[in-house]
């Protein structure tokens, strides 16, 4: 069980760290500007934003066909038109979603 745990969080850090990793980086170049660091700072904001969203769509997804979203976007399988009709059927909870995210980012 432990091995099951530390195995899911090498992939966890698998999957951040080319969303973050990359901004991450640039974040530690000896840079003084104030408006490269707020860049800098939206940039991962809207990353995690993004991926938060991809996930929660993931959730949805794997709720009604028992596979994972990434799997079906790489195969281009028939599902997608599936995953079209719940982009339109969660289409409020998303824009929520993503006011919520920006509002919290703005403040």
């Amino acid at each position: 069980m432990l091995h099951t745990f530390i195995v899911g969080l090498r992939f966890d850090a698998y999957v951040i760290a080319p969303v973050f990793g990359v901004a991450a980086l640039l974040f530690m170049l000896p840079i003084k500007s104030k408006h490269w660091k707020e860049l800098l700072g939206a940039v991962m904001y809207l990353d995690f934003v993004l991926l938060a969203l991809v996930l929660s769509v993931d959730i949805i997804y794997y709720e009604h066909s028992s596979r994972h979203l990434a799997d079906e976007l790489f195969l281009l399988s028939n599902d997608m038109n599936l995953v079209a009709g719940f982009i339109k059927e969660y289409a409020i909870l998303i824009l929520i979603f993503t006011a919520t995210a920006t509002a919290v980012g703005v403040v």
